[in-house]
Order: structure tokens, then C-alpha cells, then sequence
């Protein structure tokens, strides 16, 4: 028996799963959500680690639990809990060296 194939989902299918969840959570919750796509990368500003948001809790305060990603590959990252979201950056925000 072989094993089901992942079916990767488009951006606008990922778009509507979002949206859909938003709208059962408490309207600040979502508004954050929003604005935080979990599948985007984050870096936590004071550490510079990168990560994904892994859930969110709806407070207050509402803070993210993340997943960091590991230093080294093959190594294991974090799960870092109470991220506020002002903590965290999108990565394709971040200057670089290059900048």
C-alpha cells in the first residue's frame, strides 16, 4: 500500500483556510493573525533566531508560541512560548549585510 501524496495548497486556497479560521477566533485575535501568516518566516527581534509561528493565544495579552528554526541542520530548535507579536519580524523585512 503505498503512502497518500501531500497535496500542497496554492496561495489563494491557503488565503481562504486563513480566513476562514480568522473567523472563529476573537476579532483582536484575528486581526494579528492577519497579520502574521503562519507560514511565513519570523525572526524574534532580541535574539535574531528565526522561526514559524506554531499557535497563538488570544489573551490578553496575545502572544505566539514559535518553533525556532535549529542552528545547525539536523539539530533540533525551540519551542519558545509568550513571543508578543511587536517581538517578531518578517524575514523578508530584515535588512542585510548587503543593505
Amino acid at each position: 500500500m503505498s503512502k497518500p501524496r501531500v497535496q500542497l495548497l496554492t496561495d489563494a486556497e491557503r488565503e481562504a483556510e486563513l480566513e476562514r479560521w480568522c473567523k472563529t477566533l476573537p476579532p483582536e485575535t484575528a486581526a494579528v493573525m492577519r497579520r502574521f501568516p503562519p507560514w511565513q518566516k519570523w525572526r524574534i527581534r532580541q535574539t535574531g533566531q528565526t522561526c514559524r509561528i506554531y499557535s497563538i493565544s488570544d489573551g490578553p495579552p496575545i502572544t505566539f508560541r514559535v518553533l525556532t528554526d535549529p542552528p545547525i541542520p539536523g539539530l533540533v530548535g525551540h519551542d519558545v512560548y509568550g513571543i508578543a507579536p511587536e517581538d517578531l519580524e518578517s524575514v523578508d523585512d530584515v535588512p542585510t549585510a548587503a543593505d
